[in-house]
């Protein structure tokens, strides 16, 4: 079994957060679908640090990070990935994507029960509501 270990944010920003499209497949996510920024830490790397630097590989974006909203673990096939998912805040830089996403929406957490998302980040997003 191999273990993956990553990071996600939810980055607010005037009353809502970001989206990105994938354009790969990954493990736990089709291609087409939506999702936060977020990737795989690096040995040795601090979980804080992951996560900035993904957002800004990934989005552009320069972000702080405010705290972590939950943890979780799943296994699919021959993959176990724990993952953190941060709350952080947006602090600047001109959104460009990475070869990896097709398209970007920002969306208002009053929408996030209607949007066409997986249940792991309108779960997220919920926490982030709360904070």
């Amino acid at each position: 079994m191999k273990l993956q270990v990553s990071v996600s944010a939810i980055i607010i920003k005037n009353g809502k957060f970001i989206l990105i499209k994938r354009i790969q497949f990954d493990e736990f996510g089709k291609v087409g679908s939506w999702t936060l920024p977020c990737g795989r830490i690096k040995f040795f790397e601090n979980p804080n640090k992951a996560v900035t630097r993904e957002v800004k590989e990934e989005t552009n974006l320069n972000v702080k990070v405010l705290k972590p909203l939950s943890i979780w673990s799943k296994r699919k096939g021959d993959v176990w990935r724990i993952s953190i998912c941060y709350l952080c805040k947006y602090k600047g830089r001109k959104l460009k994507l990475s070869k990896e996403h097709s398209d970007s929406i920002w969306l208002a957490f009053k929408d996030v029960k209607k949007a066409k998302i997986e249940k792991w980040i309108k779960n997220n997003a919920k926490l982030a509501m709360k904070k």
